[in-house]
């Protein structure tokens, strides 16, 4: 695929492939980064990577009000309140790093109509648990997972998607 355009923005740079803007977060636990699984209950202290090999890091406490709100979010209708909630905390999360300057890049290519996808690539199992299509973006509150021609991939250090396969002609 030819890349037809790139900014850079603090957290990676948002390259436009096939008029698509794709942008890459990546995290690890500051603690025991060589461990996805070794979650613990409390603040955590996370490392966000940035596009020139820096960090930066976020802390997300994980108390007893945000397990409430996880689990309140599973039911069929979770009340708009606690749905506004964790999209803010969500955000609060991501903007003690330079995230913000990537939410405007999102921004910017969602209101010119462009396809944009955010790849969220974490090394610590627990961030898979939180739900990402509520962060809220920008000063409106709009949701990540409401913006149109938006897609939000989830993917695992280490590993890569593999490609579509043709189907093989059945024999006669």
């Amino acid at each position: 695929q030819a890349c037809s355009q790139a900014t850079r923005t603090p957290l990676g740079v948002a390259v436009i492939v096939d008029k698509a803007m794709q942008l890459l977060l990546e995290m690890v636990r500051s603690r025991q980064a060589d461990s996805p699984f070794a979650f613990q209950l409390g603040p955590q202290q996370y490392v966000l990577r940035t596009a020139l090999g820096g960090a930066e890091t976020a802390r997300l406490d994980w108390d007893a009000e945000l397990l409430d709100d996880l689990i309140a979010l599973r039911s069929p209708n979770p009340s708009a309140e606690r749905i506004q909630r964790m999209g803010a905390r969500l955000r609060q999360f991501l903007m003690t790093t330079s995230f913000g300057q990537s939410e405007a890049a999102i921004l910017d290519a969602v209101g010119r109509g462009e396809a944009v996808q955010v790849t969220l690539r974490f090394a610590a199992s627990e961030l898979f648990a939180l739900p990402w299509e509520l962060l809220t973006i920008g000063a409106s509150g709009v949701q990540l997972g409401a913006l149109p021609s938006l897609l939000l991939r989830y993917a695992w250090p280490q590993t890569q998607t593999a490609q579509p396969t043709s189907p093989t002609p059945a024999s006669e």
